[in-house]
């Protein structure tokens, strides 16, 4: 199917491999390599398709899509925000080279923040890391940061406690879990077998369909509303909805905020 805002040719996604049951084949262990001043910065090839772990306790990650077959992984420690246009404001503060460790094995990247040797292990560590557009995100587990996916088309499953998130122009399905923060995603070119699963615990929801989508719906905000520009079937504002948008066949949205409100509006 012709994707009509994401670059790059369809591949089939590759299996998943589970971490805990492989030896890494390829471990770059020293702590100072590929480093530039206080700026970790390391690339490793990764072919289409392929899967991502990244695990880090606090601090920013931007993940984006881009048309290389390889991952680009720059790390910054400090209290701030790293410097790319439209990540951050820019880091402030002085700031230290952070110990990060990147396993590989087949198509499968693991990315982690380590904490031996570490001054301050309070210290955030900010992530810009660009990947193959197509991607699997098996796993980004954040305990306290904001989070940034955009330009990919593929799976994610994302649990980040504390933090807002944004995803854009994104195609596929999505796992997430997020604790306190504000959340915003846009979805494109929605298929019968991707799913769509968002959950806030503390925070607005705010989900972008192109004006054609089609989606069946089940939405639920206890302790908020549930508004929309698309007509679903139900009544609007309510604390429950269920319903589809555009025609019959389309991708699933299950949509939950314990404690805030949803939003369902058109791309612009």
């Amino acid at each position: 199917m012709k994707r009509s805002l994401i670059f790059g040719a369809a591949v089939v996604l590759a299996a998943a491999a589970s971490v805990s049951c492989v030896i890494p084949l390829m471990v770059y262990d020293d702590p100072w390599w590929g480093r530039s001043g206080a700026t970790f910065r390391r690339s490793v090839p990764l072919e289409p398709g392929g899967s991502l772990l990244l695990e880090n306790d606090a601090g920013d990650v931007e993940i984006r899509g881009w048309d290389r077959n390889e991952v680009d992984v720059s790390a910054e420690e400090g209290w701030g925000r790293m410097s790319r246009p439209g990540f951050g404001l820019g880091s402030w503060g002085r700031a230290s080279s952070p110990d990060i460790g990147i396993d590989k094995i087949d198509n499968l990247l693991k990315i982690t923040t380590r904490s031996a040797g570490r001054v301050d292990v309070g210290r955030p560590v900010n992530f810009l890391v660009d990947v193959p557009r197509e991607i699997t995100i098996q796993g980004l587990e954040m305990k306290a940061g904001d989070l940034v996916l955009a330009d990919l088309y593929g799976k994610v499953k994302a649990d980040v406690e504390e933090g807002n998130v944004r995803i854009t122009n994104f195609s596929g399905s999505v796992d997430l879990l997020a604790g306190r923060g504000r959340v915003e995603v846009e979805l494109l070119d929605l298929r019968a077998e991707d799913e769509v699963m968002l959950t806030v615990k503390e925070g607005d929801l705010t989900v972008y369909l192109q004006p054609d989508a089609s989606a069946r719906i089940e939405a639920t905000a206890s302790n908020g509303e549930i508004t929309s520009e698309f007509e679903i079937g139900t009544a609007l504002p309510a604390k429950k909805a269920a319903g589809v948008i555009g025609k019959a066949g389309g991708g699933t949205l299950s949509l939950t905020a314990f404690r805030g409100s949803i939003h369902l509006k058109k791309t612009r």
